[in-house]
């Protein structure tokens, strides 16, 4: 498997089905292994605050917030 699609795979696995998954990003990892997960909250503001509070105690590490994909109903 080619380090991109290592990369989307792990990015498809930290994605949640429920509320918002708080990811934090290892830049010394090796492809497909960079990303971690924090914690999963109900909402989008509760994930936002976590993330402001783990900015500033790891100024180094990028964070994101992922939310579920939206479910097509056709």
């Amino acid at each position: 498997m080619t380090p991109l699609k290592k990369r989307i795979e792990a990015m498809k696995e930290m994605t949640p089905t429920k509320g918002f998954n708080l990811v934090g990003v290892d830049d010394y990892e090796e492809p497909g292994d960079e990303l971690f997960l924090v914690g999963n909250y109900a909402t989008r503001e509760a994930a936002e605050l976590e993330r402001s509070v783990r900015e500033k105690a790891s100024p180094d590490v990028k964070f994101y917030i992922y939310e579920p994909e939206p479910k097509n109903d056709f």
